[in-house]
């Protein structure tokens, strides 16, 4: 999801207060509100928050997400960019949402948020593989990002050691991106994360963003 703060991307870096409240954490970089005041509104589930759960609250703050997602379970890579038609049998979003079959709790409570972003507090869900094409025009913009990634991606090794990372689905924002003409291709590009397991702001390798939220889209997970 991405938020059009204003005409330049000014984020200030916060530090989640415990293991699953990333989350929230993140909707207090872009929000302004304090992270307590938060953890009292948005409910923190055994796995964490879910992806349309902060977006639902987002758009009852006025703030109006625009939300791309992409996923296995749920899409294909021939569906419109469209929430409403998906592909060319009519099928909506909804209809798919309303038909899968939840395999566990974690599922399901996904499945309803997604589902109560779309049909009653009036979101947009745009079925989109993200591309590093899709996060420089967004941020060119003044737009910032917030994804769901499997974190073990981005971390140099200084980086993991310092927040004693381990594999599992993580909320960051992205705040900015930095093109180094003296550098090799291969790093040529980077994006200025806020990680709230991290006490300032890190630079990433675009690929291993990328590679973050590619996992997490290829996982299997329903949430992303």
């Amino acid at each position: 999801m991405s938020l059009n703060l204003s005409s330049y991307v000014e984020v200030e870096h916060k530090h989640q207060t415990k293991d699953d409240d990333c989350g929230p954490t993140c909707i207090s970089m872009v929000s302004g509100i304090p992270i307590m005041k938060l953890l009292k509104e948005i409910r923190i589930f055994d796995r964490g928050t879910y992806s349309f759960q902060l977006a639902g609250y987002l758009h009852e703050l006025g703030m109006k997400p625009e939300c791309y997602y992409f996923n296995p379970k749920l899409t294909h890579i021939n569906d419109q960019h469209d929430d409403l038609v998906i592909g060319n049998t009519g099928e909506t979003l909804i209809t798919r949402l309303l038909h899968m079959k939840p395999k566990c709790a974690d599922e399901k409570n996904a499945i309803n948020f997604m589902h109560n972003y779309l049909k009653y507090k009036g979101g947009h869900i745009e079925v989109c593989f993200p591309t590093l094409d899709l996060f420089l025009q967004k941020l060119d913009k003044g737009y910032i990002a917030l994804c769901l990634l499997i974190n073990n991606h981005i971390y140099e090794d200084d980086t993991w050691e310092r927040v004693d990372a381990k594999l599992f689905y993580h909320f960051n924002i992205v705040s900015g991106y930095t093109k180094h003409s003296r550098r090799t291709s291969s790093n040529a590009l980077t994006f200025t994360v806020q990680d709230p397991m991290c006490d300032d702001a890190i630079e990433v390798n675009a690929d291993h963003l990328l590679y973050g939220i590619n996992s997490a889209v290829g996982s299997g997970a329903v949430d992303f």
